[in-house]
């Protein structure tokens, strides 16, 4: 897991947090839950660039670290005199201190490394529904221009011969490549542009559509979208030649020792080639540079526009979704009480998975997402600074805002109802 910190950062004053495979954030509205989701999600794409250029030298320039994630993430305004940010992992380890404008960044273990797909999903998602030339919009580079890009390549997959269905809502998603559109399918009978469907669809169909390429076909498309990651792989073709060049050297069975630099080490070929479990190792590691091997995702307000009942679903693709391999994180952002019930739900399920009978657990929706506690934190944000709201026993959701703010609306109306008088 990575350790982040982050201090005097926009609303945020402190925030101390070990990054789990599962987090949740929730809070009121500016209180700085976004805030940490971008830089948690910046950080990590800053230790990628690193470890796959092999070099501390992007980040070198005066600034440069600060500014990028300004302009990227788009937090002009946010940062002041004292901020800090620290970000530890198994890889690296890098610190900031605006207060002498310098990034130090420290090794770890570059072998550790294997390599993320980084992916943000903005609350702004439904822009891809609402405005049917989204493509022509001109932008500069942030994370809403990957999103973009991420969604022109998931959307690429399917067709009307190979239409999504979304959640258990009746409908079904495809992209049309001659008309450059997307369509909505609904009950099998009525199709629609997706600019003309309901707001609700416009938010969960991006979401959906993305997290199911990013957690399947991405693995097997040779194709990566975002425009830094291209550029990344330009530095690695070192890597990737001198793998081609040492399957061919094994195959024709030379037995000459040769050298060559791989990220920035000497490997002397003559002292592995009759170790075959460490040639295997090393392939290995050279996928795990080259090829997206899990995606690291960044959600914010999952529950955008979506009914109660859709909303908990949503949860429940999530966590089944980001299962189906072990390194996938997520990281998300929520104002919903119903996203925090579903997770509590799969957590629950997972503490009694051994004694609940198997008829019963199969008849919960929630059977196929149920997940191990210690896998999920969640936090509340109260005056810049995050709280777990987890039980300390079951590490299940107890008290929290919403409990609180829900007690405090039907006060409230207990009260009224003492003076309520009604008519005969």
């Amino acid at each position: 897991m990575a350790h982040l910190i982050i201090r005097n950062i926009g609303p945020i004053k402190e925030v101390d947090i070990e990054l789990n495979k599962i987090n949740v954030i929730m809070g009121p509205q500016s209180s700085g839950k976004s805030t940490i989701n971008k830089i948690a999600c910046y950080c990590s794409w800053v230790e990628k660039k690193i470890v796959i250029d092999n070099s501390f030298d992007y980040f070198s320039g005066e600034d440069f670290f600060i500014n990028d994630l300004v302009q990227y993430h788009k937090l002009n305004g946010y940062i002041k005199p004292n901020s800090y940010i620290e970000y530890e992992s198994e890889v690296l380890k890098l610190t900031y201190s605006h207060s002498i404008r310098k990034l130090n960044i420290e090794w770890k273990d570059r072998y550790a490394f294997k390599r993320p797909k980084i992916t943000y999903i903005p609350s702004e998602r439904n822009m891809v529904s609402v405005i049917p030339n989204w493509f022509e919009v001109k932008l500069r580079d942030s994370y809403f221009l990957d999103f973009l890009a991420d969604w022109s390549t998931a959307r690429s997959h399917l067709s009307i011969e190979n239409s999504s269905e979304i959640l258990n809502l009746g409908v079904k998603y495809y992209f049309d490549e001659l008309t450059k559109k997307d369509y909505v399918k609904v009950d099998n009978e009525t199709t629609l542009e997706l600019t003309y469907t309901s707001s609700g669809l416009q938010s969960i169909i991006p979401l959906t559509i993305l997290v199911n390429y990013l957690t399947n076909w991405v693995y097997t498309d040779e194709s990566l979208t975002s425009v830094v990651d291209k550029q990344m792989n330009n530095q690695l073709r070192i890597t990737k030649e001198f793998f081609d060049v040492f399957k061919d050297y094994l195959n024709k069975n030379e037995n000459k020792a040769i050298q060559f630099q791989v990220l920035g080490e000497k490997i002397d070929l003559s002292n592995i080639l009759n170790n075959p479990k460490l040639v295997e190792e090393l392939n290995k590691k050279q996928q795990e540079f080259y090829k997206n091997s899990w995606t690291n995702f960044f959600i914010e307000e999952p529950e955008q526009n979506l009914f109660p009942s859709s909303q908990r679903d949503l949860m429940y693709f999530l966590l089944q979704a980001i299962k189906g391999k072990e390194d996938h994180k997520l990281f998300l952002t929520t104002h919903s009480p119903y996203i925090l019930y579903a997770l509590n739900n799969c957590m629950m399920g997972y503490l009694v998975k051994d004694n609940i009978p198997e008829e019963k657990a199969t008849s919960m929706p929630s059977k196929n997402s149920w997940i191990d506690p210690n896998l999920v934190s969640v936090w509340q944000i109260d005056d810049g600074k995050l709280i777990s709201v987890q039980d300390a026993n079951t590490r299940t959701i107890g008290k929290h805002y919403f409990n609180k703010e829900m007690n405090e609306s039907m006060n409230e109306y207990y009260v009224m109802l003492n003076y309520l008088k009604l008519k005969d």
